[in-house]
């Protein structure tokens, strides 16, 4: 591995304070104007990101916290916020719905369920014949064409 300048160094470290490229690149001495431009090009020179990924290695052994163990908090989190008790009306509510849902949603992107996924994306590829708005003589056919063309 070749040496990070002593700025380089200095973002490695402003980095794993809080993971923000943008705010680890002005801590370390870069340009406000470019922090943030700057910091993302660092994330992908080479040795900057594998010293990042060496302290982020090195953090979660120190503190035995790994995707595990992140996992399992939410688990025992949804499980807290999602008890129920009776409230003032007599009704059986969840303790803490938000929360509870959000920790779920926590763990359901970690195992990869998408559950919550709002958009899905998906390639489709389509064979479109537009010889007919292409042998069009005037507009107005080349109009009445594509439209018939979209409703089949």
């Amino acid at each position: 591995m070749s040496k990070l300048t002593a700025k380089q160094q200095r973002f490695v470290d402003e980095y794993l304070i809080d993971l923000s490229c943008a705010g680890a690149a002005k801590r370390a001495g870069y340009s406000e104007k470019t922090a943030r431009t700057i910091g993302s090009k660092l994330l992908t020179h080479v040795d900057v990101a594998q010293a990042i990924n060496e302290g982020l290695a090195e953090r979660a052994q120190k503190t035995k916290i790994d995707a595990a163990w992140v996992l399992e908090q939410a688990a025992q989190s949804y499980i807290v916020n999602s008890t129920e008790y009776m409230d003032d009306q007599g009704r059986m509510v969840p303790l803490n719905a938000n929360a509870a849902r959000g920790f779920l949603e926590l763990a359901g992107k970690h195992v990869g369920v998408q559950a919550f996924k709002e958009k899905i994306e998906t390639e489709t590829t389509i064979k479109v014949d537009v010889t007919d708005i292409a042998d069009a003589t005037t507009e107005s056919e080349a109009a009445d064409a594509y439209l018939q063309m979209l409703r089949h």
